[in-house]
């Protein structure tokens, strides 16, 4: 089987080499086998490893965790841990996911107070900045009488 150098590992996995670099000297992936010149020698093992660590990432887990998941992974008798570990992660994007469909719908809300003609500065996001101050201080805002505070 071809060894693959650094780059054509880069090109391969369609990473940078200083990622692949920073990869091995975290231990996300394996040590490669050196050259007597020191060059580092790539086999298809080290494709998988980065494919799995680019799908992990793609999935949310951090390097940290795809580091703590790698070690589970070696270890055969802790499968309910593995289970546990991406249970958590599923529970925590599902609170991610809940938090920014709340999000969405206040700032929905706003949109539509905010609309129609109203000066988006006296909108509910504002009132806690006393928004009365912007319209008062800013002629001509939203062409509003000023009111006196």
């Amino acid at each position: 089987m071809k060894k693959l150098s650094i780059g054509e590992l880069a090109k391969y996995t369609e990473i940078q080499v200083g990622t692949i670099r920073y990869y091995e000297k975290r231990g996300l992936i394996s040590k490669p086998c050196r050259l007597e010149s020191g060059y580092r020698r790539f086999s298809l093992k080290h494709i998988g490893e980065i494919e799995f660590i680019k799908q992990a990432k793609d999935l949310g887990f951090s390097l940290k965790e795809i580091s703590e998941l790698r070690t589970l992974v070696q270890d055969k008798d802790v499968k309910s841990r593995i289970h546990e570990f991406i249970a958590a992660k599923l529970k925590y994007s599902e609170d991610i996911i809940s938090d920014l469909k709340r999000k969405k719908r206040s700032l929905q809300n706003i949109l539509k107070r905010c609309s129609g003609g109203e000066c988006v500065y006296t909108c509910c996001l504002f009132e806690p900045l006393g928004a009365s101050w912007v319209v008062n201080t800013i002629p001509g805002l939203c062409n509003r009488p000023k009111n006196e505070t």
